[in-house]
């Protein structure tokens, strides 16, 4: 006997009545012995007897019932069935182990137990081992990955499981079946991993393969033939309405008249005359009825005339007459439906009559022909190229019809999905839409897209892809797309727009999505390469050829976040069955970095400024910064800090109303952060506010306030102890000091006097936030600046700010370790040089490694117990998280001095070097490393008993308790929900002392933008250290006597772009990415960031 189990669906058969069928076709066979055959094969949730009924199969037979069962053949055990013998183990406990209980996992094993004839599977289930192509060692990812192996036959795909799996105490192959009705989408990740999504299972199933690209190839090949054979909807001849009678009758005498039978043709004429006589249709006496009339098959022409003429005279026909057009094209031969194609392109332009007709039933049936049309579009494969120039090429001429046709376009789009076959037919045929008329299509597509990323302001969500327009806004992408080859975006016209859209959707959405935003980027360059509206010089010419090489390299792959890839335009337009991937939280998403914003928006930056210098009077970038700043002050968590960015990237001019609104949005983003510390978007919008007015800073007018009120605002960014913010708050803070040295401020005031005359209408806020990182400016402004910059200080000490350039190493082994930037300064009569000299050169030394004439560690210049405590301090916390063996003996050296040279205040470090000092002096080997740490033990036991010490605590006695501490590693529990209310308070102060009765709406003066090149920059004069009581003494630690032979463009500022009207500068290291580039070189040099 054969049970199929799948036949049994829940709640649609009565299991009473199902026992009672299984007890009468038992009962001949009770008395002798029997075998039972029960074909699993597809069972799931719908097949599945609830636990009462399943009860009752184990009392409702006789005892010899069971007793004769010879035994059970269990064909095809599943996943499902594992789980649910496992659920229900109480009940079938008596069956565990049982050796009349037999799993088969193919015909050919049941064969060898029961004849062919006897067994009764189903045909369905002998199907499956039927043309199957098999992959053997797939893996399928899950909780725990299993290895499998994946058959595709005709009609389902089979996973089965390579290793034997425990069920009812045997061990078997497990066989999950899919057929093709069930697959709703097959999505090839890469390319040895793909996802297949099975209907009314919540998760995709994941697998990895060698040969993914065939697998997949064969899954759709199986769907889309399921699909081909499933009957369209039940035929319904549509009603023919006495209105409709001539439209219908017009089209069956003209498709008839390119008939190959003579006398069908000549019927047809006759028709039509027929027609035009009865409907008074004005043909102008082209035709007359007669008999015997010689017509030739090739009289294509004569159809054509004769339909344009109608289609001028008689334009009331036109919706019935494309009607029976579009509902006969199918049934017609190729060569019909060429004809077809000719004589109703004619009347398309008829359309734009319905659509401005007060009948909305009218309008409604002018978009139910679009639908139809888009419908024969995808439907007609072989007919695609000619569809696609006769009726769309035609179609996109007509202006007043373009909204209604992109609208049926981006509806039908997103009926199938981002990737599915209709959104790529839709958006191969905007290409041919826009071929009639560029500009206007073109014009009308970027439209729509920055309308909608606009509305996305209205309900604004935490990314872009979990709005609700993201779909279209997916879809409207990939139109830009396709039209983007070969001109049909018209560059010369939307190139601001472009590029507004590009830095909006840089590295958002799946995979295929990121790579056809970098493909809209290639597709623009090329086309501002080769379009003849716009005349370049061969200048600028090599700027875009340069241009297209660069975004091609792996470095711009990254931040477009296509990195592990290896054709971004394979990637674009690699379409999969249904790809929904684009969906929230079915796909794994990539953090992105603003900096990588900067990057490409600085890139983007470079080539339109490139061109604009050849086109005169161009507002190119008048309008992306309008754009950018629209979006830069309007709340949007996705879309508002990236605006942020892009706008303090490409302004020329800004106001104090702007600077105010930016803070104004540092200020929200902190409040935010108050709700909580894994507020991850209220960070990104400080970081790129931060950005912006690093950016914007140097646009500034030279007598605002703000250029040294900002120096308090980086100070309190980088005491956010944030790893996020710290790079981005030492960018602005190194780009406020290079900007103020080149205004000349610190010529006649040291860096101290500046910003602390600065912050003292704000010192109520400023007191408690140095209290509560434990650095107090007012006691020592130069240990204090220190004891924030230290915290980036992690590989070697030398880095005392973000994006500068360190010393190779061999320079340093060579005495030349002055750091770029750096200058000496004459203080107290004479020079204080910061050099570090070997023994060989001065045996007399009686320290350890500095020379008599060096003034870092003298008793007789540092008199002051507090800058020896801070400044040992400094030493200690540098040498307690430095993991550089070679800093380490430098820092040794110096400790070991000091614990010589200031023996009452060294004890003040003790804590901070015992752990480090006990380690080292039980792993450490290097004699080098070692002599010095011996220095440091024996003169603090040489002076244990020594009064009075300094003990740790004295350090709090000035408000320097947290320097030490604050210097160290980035906390792992962030302390920005407990600071971030002092900082907004702080910046409420700010704006009301520096910035009051500013109106913080754009003005009009603020979007008229300079676009004219920059004129050369004033070289900058700044080294942090200028001015600084002890902070020059400081660079001893790591510097030396600048070398006559190093190069001056390694101690000066290089001038990057300045303001067109001051002649000020936007310091280069603290960008990304350099504007100006060396003559035949495009390539950006490379800035190291510090965390």
């Amino acid at each position: 006997m054969s049970v199929l189990s799948c036949r049994f669906k829940t709640g649609q058969i009565n299991g009473d009545l199902l026992i009672y069928h299984v007890l009468l076709t038992l009962k001949p066979y009770y008395a002798k012995p029997y075998e039972i055959v029960v074909d699993l094969t597809h069972a799931g949730p719908s097949n599945r007897f609830k636990t009462d009924f399943l009860s009752k199969w184990f009392v409702v037979f006789p005892g010899f019932a069971y007793e004769n069962v010879a035994a059970v053949f269990i064909y095809n055990c599943n996943s499902w069935v594992r789980e649910y013998t496992k659920y229900h183990e109480r009940l079938l406990t008596g069956l565990k182990g049982s050796k009349r209980l037999v799993f088969i996992d193919s015909p050919g094993k049941l064969a060898e137990h029961i004849e062919h004839d006897q067994q009764k599977l189903p045909a369905a289930t002998l199907a499956l081992e039927e043309d199957l192509k098999v992959f053997h060692n797939a893996l399928k990812l899950a909780h725990k990955d299993t290895k499998v192996s994946i058959k595709v036959g005709s009609t389902a795909v089979q996973v089965t499981s390579a290793e034997r799996t425990r069920v009812l105490g045997q061990t078997v192959f497990l066989n999950d079946i899919y057929y093709a009705s069930e697959i709703e989408e097959i999505c090839l990740v890469d390319e040895n991993q793909f996802t297949l999504t099975i209907a009314n299972q919540g998760t995709p199933l994941t697998f990895m393969h060698q040969e993914c690209e065939a697998i997949v190839r064969s899954i759709i090949h199986i769907r889309t033939r399921w699909e081909l054979s499933q009957p369209d909807s039940i035929p319904q001849h549509t009603k023919i309405r006495p209105k409709d009678v001539p439209g219908t009758l017009l089209n069956i005498a003209l498709l008839n008249l390119g008939s190959s039978d003579p006398s069908l043709r000549s019927a047809a004429y006759n028709l039509l005359c027929a027609l035009t006589c009865t409907f008074n249709l004005k043909i102008e006496g082209q035709l007359l009825e007669t008999s015997g009339l010689c017509i030739p098959a090739n009289n294509t022409l004569f159809i054509v005339s004769i339909s344009k003429t109608l289609a001028a005279n008689e334009p009331h026909l036109t919706l019935e007459f494309l009607e029976e057009c579009i509902s006969g094209f199918s049934k017609s031969s190729i060569e019909l439906k060429h004809l077809c194609l000719e004589y109703m392109t004619p009347w398309l332009s008829n359309l734009v009559r319905f659509c401005k007709h007060n009948d909305d039933a009218k309008r409604q049936r002018v978009t139910a022909i679009l639908d139809k049309l888009i419908t024969m579009t995808i439907n007609e494969k072989q007919m695609y190229p000619s569809i696609q120039a006769k009726i769309w090429g035609s179609l996109g001429q007509i202006t007043d019809l373009l909204d209604v046709v992109l609208d049926s376009f981006i509806k039908t789009s997103a009926t199938g999905g981002l990737g599915s076959i209709k959104a790529e037919v839709m958006a191969d045929t905007a290409v041919a839409l826009a071929s009639g008329n560029v500009k206007l299509v073109s014009s009308k597509v970027i439209g729509r897209m920055c309308k909608i990323i606009d509305k996305t302001c209205l309900s604004p969500t935490p990314t872009l892809e979990q709005h609700l327009m993201w779909d279209d806004i997916a879809i409207l992408a990939r139109y830009m797309l396709m039209l983007s080859f070969n001109n049909s975006l018209d560059v010369a016209a939307h190139l601001p727009y472009l590029f507004h859209v590009v830095t909006l959707l840089v590295a958002t959405g799946p995979l295929s999505l990121r790579a056809s935003t970098h493909g809209l980027v290639i597709n623009i360059i090329h086309s501002l390469c080769t379009c003849s509206q716009l005349h370049f010089s061969e200048e600028t010419k090599q700027v875009l050829r340069l241009s297209l090489t660069e975004f091609s390299l792996p470095k711009f792959y990254l931040l477009f976040g296509i990195s592990k890839v290896k054709s971004a335009a394979v990637i674009a337009f690699r379409s999969s069955y249904r790809d929904r991937s684009f969906s929230p939280g079915s796909y794994e998403r990539e953090t992105f970095a603003l900096t990588s914003l900067e990057t490409v928006t600085e890139a983007l930056l470079e080539i339109m400024e490139a061109c604009m210098r050849d086109i005169p009077t161009c507002k190119w970038l008048d309008q992306w910064t309008e754009l950018a700043q629209k979006f830069a002050f309007q709340y949007n968590p996705s879309l508002q800090p990236r605006a942020l960015v892009v706008f303090g990237c490409i302004s020329k001019r800004v106001s104090h109303g702007q600077i105010k609104q930016i803070i104004r949005i540092l200020s929200k983003g902190l409040e935010s952060c108050l709700k909580g510390p894994d507020n991850y978007n209220s960070q990104v919008l400080i970081e790129a506010t931060v950005i912006a007015l690093t950016k914007l800073q140097p646009l500034l007018n030279k007598d605002s306030p703000m250029h040294k009120a900002l120096f308090w605002v980086a100070m309190a960014v980088l005491q956010l102890d944030e790893v996020n913010l710290y790079s981005a708050g030492t960018a602005l803070l190194e780009q406020n000091l290079h900007t103020l040295d080149s205004l000349r401020v610190f010529n006649d005031k040291s860096p101290e006097e500046v910003f602390m005359e600065i912050r003292r209408p704000l010192e109520w806020h400023c007191k408690q936030m140095d209290h509560f990182v434990g650095l107090n400016f007012n006691s020592n402004f130069n240990f204090a600046l220190v004891g924030h910059l230290l915290k980036g200080t992690r590989k070697s000490f030398d880095h005392l700010i973000s994006d500068t350039k360190a010393p190779k190493r061999q320079d340093m082994e060579s005495g030349i370790t002055t750091p770029p930037k750096m200058r000496r300064v004459a203080e107290n009569d004479y020079e204080m040089e910061t050099q570090r000299i070997s023994p060989q050169q001065h045996p007399h030394l009686r320290k350890v490694s500095v020379s008599e004439s060096n003034v870092l560690l003298d008793e007789e210049v540092l008199t002051d117990p507090k800058i020896q405590a801070l400044l040992l301090t400094v030493l200690a916390t540098l040498v307690k998280y430095t993991t550089d063996e070679f800093d380490q003996r430098i820092l040794y050296e110096y400790l070991a001095e000091a614990s010589v040279v200031f023996p009452k205040v060294f004890p003040v470090v003790h804590n901070l070097l015992d752990s480090k000092i006990n380690t080292l002096l039980s792993l450490c080997q290097d004699p080098n490393l070692l002599n010095p740490i011996h220095g440091i033990v024996q003169s603090v036991v040489y002076h244990e008993e020594s009064p009075p010490q300094y003990q740790t605590s004295y350090l709090q006695s000035f408000g320097f308790n947290g320097l030490w501490r604050f210097a160290g590693p980035f906390s792992k529990q962030t302390q920005i929900p407990d600071y971030a209310e002092l900082i907004v308070k702080f910046l409420d102060a700010l704006i009301d002392t520096y910035l009051p009765g500013i109106d913080e709406e754009a003005s009009e003066e603020s979007l008229l933008t300079p676009t004219s090149p920059y004129p050369p920059a004033v070289q900058s004069q700044l080294s942090i250290t200028a001015n600084l009581n002890l902070s020059n003494s400081m660079t001893s630690l790591a510097t030396s006597q600048h070398s006559p032979g190093i190069d001056k463009e390694n101690v000066e500022l290089s001038p990057t772009a300045g303001h067109a009207n001051s002649g000020r500068m936007r310091h280069g290291s603290a960008s990304q990415v350099q504007k100006q580039r060396s003559a035949g070189s495009f390539k950006r040099h490379s800035i190291k960031k510090i965390v």
